[in-house]
């Protein structure tokens, strides 16, 4: 299966899940304003998870890149040295 046909795959998957919990989310026995309600709670717990899930990425990458410029820094510093000056 190619990469183009599984991710295919996968989207059709999630859009049917999507539909399968709206349709659920309709047949259930709250009522509307319960259901709104909830739905607005677990959208703004997941936008709260995806931020802090974002800072942590932002973060990690803020100090990955600080530690390879001191890399960089220190092994340009070495072979200067090595070197001499000009």
């Amino acid at each position: 299966m190619s990469k183009n046909s599984t991710g295919t795959t996968l989207v059709y998957f999630l859009a049917g899940a999507a539909v399968g919990a709206a349709i659920a989310l309709l047949y259930a026995p709250d009522d509307g304003k319960s259901i709104r309600d909830s739905i607005g709670s677990k959208k703004d717990d997941l936008l709260d998870q995806a931020a802090r899930a974002s800072s942590a990425v932002v973060k990690s990458a803020r100090d990955k890149f600080s530690k390879v410029s001191d890399q960089v820094d220190s092994t340009l510093a070495d072979v200067q040295s090595a070197v001499g000056p000009d």
